[in-house]
């Protein structure tokens, strides 16, 4: 099951982009707190009403995300949701230490994170589901399982390294990763993300 799912071109190139944009979230998702703290001075009470804002807007938009994957389909929102995060790291870079002179512009920063990022998983496990034929369920969602732990788990390993080592110039590198990785996955999910009719019932309308 592994192996045929290997050789599913289509699959496969839906899982790399899939890496390349969880990567592109996570260089934003893994520095932003620390730049909060470290660099926006930014205490650890705000850092906290902040996480939990960002909660609270994932849990007021989550299901109209979830009705315009189903109306739209997964390419398209993934599309969007990753083009929309792309802002996220930019109001930093563009902000710089006044970000945190301006409560508006803080908040604003991480909502647009936090909500995107959790529409954009969204849109991609829905794909992911639609991509996965009946009879291969268990091949395809173990190397689905395995490429994005890697994706979730190396790209902040790295992220961490850099802000240690480069400070600062750490911080913004990440968040120009960041902003490139994710428009570029935008422009390859409009391209390549597409939903397939391979099987009557599945796990889509479950």
């Amino acid at each position: 099951a592994l192996r045929r799912a290997a050789v599913d071109r289509t699959f496969m190139v839906f899982m790399l982009i899939t890496i390349f944009s969880i990567t592109g979230l996570c260089w934003f998702g893994a520095s932003y707190v620390m730049y909060l703290r470290d660099v926006l001075g930014v205490q650890d009470s705000m850092n906290i009403s902040l996480a939990a804002l960002g909660g609270l807007g994932i849990l007021l938009t989550i299901g109209a995300w979830a009705r315009f994957t189903e109306q739209s389909g997964s390419g398209i929102v993934m599309a969007k949701t990753l083009a929309a995060h792309s802002i996220a790291p930019v109001l930093f870079l563009v902000g710089g230490a006044s970000t945190a002179i301006v409560p508006v512009l803080l908040v604003l920063t991480v909502l647009i994170g936090n909500v995107f990022s959790a529409a954009f998983y969204v849109a991609v496990n829905r794909a992911m589901l639609n991509q996965v034929p009946d009879h291969d369920r268990v091949g395809y969602t173990a190397l689905w399982t395995v490429c994005t732990a890697i994706a979730f788990g190396v790209t902040p390993l790295v992220a961490g390294f850099i802000i240690e080592y480069l400070g600062l110039l750490g911080f913004r590198l990440c968040f120009i990763f960041s902003f490139a990785t994710t428009m570029t996955s935008s422009l390859l999910c409009l391209k390549y993300v597409h939903d397939r009719d391979i099987f009557k019932d599945g796990w889509t309308i479950m």
